[in-house]
């Protein structure tokens, strides 16, 4: 069985590896963090990350989505604001397909879970998401995203503020709401 890098060591050279290739706004980002439960990590080939932000006062606006076939996990994603307008929310849907041709076929997910956040100006965040075995087959409705227990429930909302900084070892925030 092949030995998977350590959580820390994954996300720090991701962070180097971002902050040295991002343009203007390279200091201000999330570093989405995704983790499978045990039982939906073998599940789980294929993610779907929705994103859809906007000014606070606004709706959040049009969806963009990325497909990424799992390898292992962590899966980690950069978000960085739109327009490098930090002052920007967002809304991150997370959903666990069994395969990279179910999600392109329209098939439902295994497990959905969502979060809303924000940026903090000047620094990078990370913001974890968990795909859990509660929520196995739970598709809760848009503004919804699957609690602790497997039930729905309104749309956790994750300051930015209480976010661990990239490369601390500060215990990492449930970003799921799950």
């Amino acid at each position: 069985m092949r030995r998977a890098p350590s959580t820390a060591a994954t996300l720090l050279a991701l962070a180097a590896g971002l902050l040295a290739s991002c343009g203007s706004t390279a200091d201000t980002g999330i570093l989405l963090r995704i983790v499978a439960s045990e039982g939906l990590a073998g599940e789980v080939k294929a993610v779907r990350v929705r994103l859809r932000s906007g000014p606070p006062e606004a709706p959040r606006g049009q969806q963009k989505a990325r497909l990424l076939g799992v390898v292992e996990w962590p899966v980690a994603v950069a978000i960085r604001p739109e327009e490098g307008d930090a002052s920007r929310l967002f809304e991150v849907t997370v959903e666990g397909f069994a395969s990279a041709d179910d999600a392109a076929s329209g098939a439902d997910p295994i497990v959905r879970a969502r979060v809303e956040s924000g940026f903090l100006p000047g620094a990078w965040r990370i913001l974890t998401v968990w795909l859990r075995d509660a929520c196995r087959g739970r598709l809760c409705a848009e503004g919804q995203s699957c609690g602790l227990t497997g039930r729905c429930i309104d749309t956790p909302f994750r300051d930015p503020r209480d976010l661990p900084p990239v490369g601390s070892t500060t215990r990492v925030v449930d970003g799921g709401g799950t």
